[in-house]
């Protein structure tokens, strides 16, 4: 859970949280990669959830992250609803194309699901947290 009022300090915040944990010694250029693919087009898929994501060397090991934020932020999402759940997935640029858009599109297909969102963001804990992502999305390779 955090506090953040933008979407950047939002981004900032997620993959600092990758660098704390180990996944990688160069979190800004993990975060120079989301905002690359996120000046394309937005992640924000609707429903209050957004997908950022990248393919950078820069991550360790492909990852999976997640910040709920106590206050939604504006994000130019689908439904026109500010964001309150983070999603980021990084994969290693080396790895396969394909990784990157089959984990891509199983979130984005699980976010649609009530049940699903309810659960990102009633659950509070965080091993409880990673066993349903590992079982909803699977374990991303690397």
């Amino acid at each position: 859970d955090a506090d953040c009022a933008t979407r950047e300090e939002a981004i900032k915040k997620i993959v600092d949280q990758l660098y704390v944990t180990g996944r990688t010694d160069r979190p800004r250029d993990i975060e120079a990669a989301v905002w690359q693919r996120e000046s394309t087009y937005s992640t924000a898929f609707g429903h209050g959830f957004a997908i950022p994501h990248c393919k950078s060397d820069a991550v360790n090991a492909n990852s999976l992250a997640i910040l709920r934020l106590r206050h939604p932020v504006e994000w130019a999402s689908l439904d026109g609803q500010p964001v309150s759940v983070l999603i980021l997935l990084a994969i290693r640029e080396s790895d396969q194309a394909t990784e990157h858009l089959k984990i891509l599109a199983t979130l984005a297909r699980q976010v649609m699901h009530e049940e699903f969102r309810e659960r990102l963001v009633g659950e509070p804990a965080e091993a409880t947290l990673c066993g349903f992502l590992l079982e909803r999305v699977g374990k991303p390779s690397g």
